[in-house]
């Protein structure tokens, strides 16, 4: 029998920290991807002894171990966070509050970037999206994890050049667009933030050495199976903002497997809004002009090396070409890891019975998911509770 214990140090904007010990029913749940990481407690407020004690932006360090409640060390924290909200709960048997906030994930998905390519190698150029938010930012409290590869696992090379400027676009958009195997060179890779807070960048491993389930043998309390389609999307409609002449640029694409398969499952993306503006901007800048109309031609642009614009008009006509393509490419790459639902699995166990973490790929033999074989599964979400941990696991692409 396991018997979990709790720290949760609490710190008061301007303030010292405090090891709470009146609380109860602590709660975390932490996530990949652009998923928020959260926690919750309860405290008795008693003669009204909390009035006022957790505030918005205060402080958390959560931590948990098994068996001891001495010798806590960072590996024991689960997530560094701040609390948001304290909704303050008061009826005829008591007084509670319950206090909820979230670690450092939450402002990554609307975080807005400010990088120039020019040349960097993938892992840098995304490292330097993330010193461009904290740089615009003083509250964005997520760094470059230092132990995120700075080269491919395949054969050991650089990661390919980027010469993508990028403004206004959030930084969960571009850790997405840039984690696809097309762009890496490497496979796909996942994203998340560590209780360091730390954004941790790492490659999907397609081992999942020893963590395996067997439905048949393993104890566990519950397992909730579903097939989930709600994010399927199988035709897109992409915006790119306006070409130099001021007309809007969009093009579309479609997987029409899965539309016979899901139906129409629409998506305008509106992620490339920005680029016309972009990219203009920058050939205004090589051209010394602030119209293209009267850069001095033959021109080649910044965005394809291999154009050569004869006059503004070519110019222009070039400039549509080239982005209807990418914004194409776009399109497909969000399709191909959309167009199929996806199988997942919740299995609930006493806690601390498992010690998978976050991305981890698990074998799992679950004779409705499959009975000739283990079905392999990535740990997409954890609850930590006293009492159990949930795990949320997915497939990494669809099946369904």
């Amino acid at each position: 029998m396991v018997t979990i214990y709790w720290k949760l140090a609490h710190t008061p904007k301007g303030g010292s920290e405090t090891i709470l010990t009146e609380l109860y029913d602590p709660v975390v749940r932490v996530k990949t991807g652009d998923g928020k990481d959260s926690f919750s407690f309860k405290v008795n407020n008693v003669e009204g002894d909390f009035n006022n004690a957790f505030n918005p932006n205060d402080k958390m360090i959560i931590s948990r171990q098994q068996n001891s409640d001495t010798g806590w060390a960072n590996s024991d924290i689960l997530l560094t966070g701040a609390v948001r909200t304290v909704p303050h709960e008061v009826n005829t048997s008591q007084d509670l509050l319950r206090v909820e906030g979230y670690n450092y994930s939450e402002t990554v998905m609307g975080a807005l970037v400010f990088v120039e390519g020019a040349g960097k190698t993938l892992d840098v150029f995304l490292e330097d999206a993330v010193n461009s938010v904290a740089s615009y930012n003083v509250d964005f409290g997520v760094t470059w994890n230092p132990n995120n590869p700075a080269v491919k696992y395949t054969d050991g090379t650089s990661f390919p050049i980027i010469n993508e400027r990028v403004f206004n676009k959030p930084l969960s958009y571009i850790l997405e667009k840039y984690s696809t195997k097309e762009t890496t060179e490497d496979g796909r890779y996942y994203w998340f933030v560590n209780k360091d807070n730390e954004l941790t960048w790492d490659k999907r491993s397609n081992d999942s050495g020893s963590r395996t389930f067997d439905q048949s043998t393993d104890d566990f309390q519950s397992i909730k199976i579903k097939k989930d389609i709600k994010d399927v999307k199988n035709f897109v409609i992409i915006k790119g903002g306006l070409d130099p002449k001021g007309n809007p640029m969009q093009n579309r694409y479609a997987d029409y497997t899965s539309i016979s398969k899901h139906g129409f499952r629409y998506y305008i993306f509106v992620s490339e809004n920005a680029s016309g503006k972009t990219n203009l901007s920058a050939d205004l800048t090589k051209a010394e002009v602030d119209d293209m109309e009267d850069a001095t031609y033959p021109f080649v642009p910044t965005w394809d090396p291999t154009v050569t614009a004869t006059d503004y008009d070519d110019y222009v006509t070039e400039f549509r070409s080239y982005f209807k393509g990418e914004f194409k490419t776009e399109g497909k790459k969000y399709i191909d890891l959309r167009k199929n639902g996806k199988l997942k699995v919740t299995i609930t166990f006493q806690a601390g019975d498992k010690p998978w973490g976050l991305a981890d790929l698990v074998s799992c033999n679950i004779p409705s998911l499959s009975s000739s074989q283990s079905k392999l599964l990535r740990v997409e979400e954890i609850q930590y509770s006293t009492t159990t941990d949930t795990f949320t696991l997915i497939e990494d692409e669809g099946s369904i």
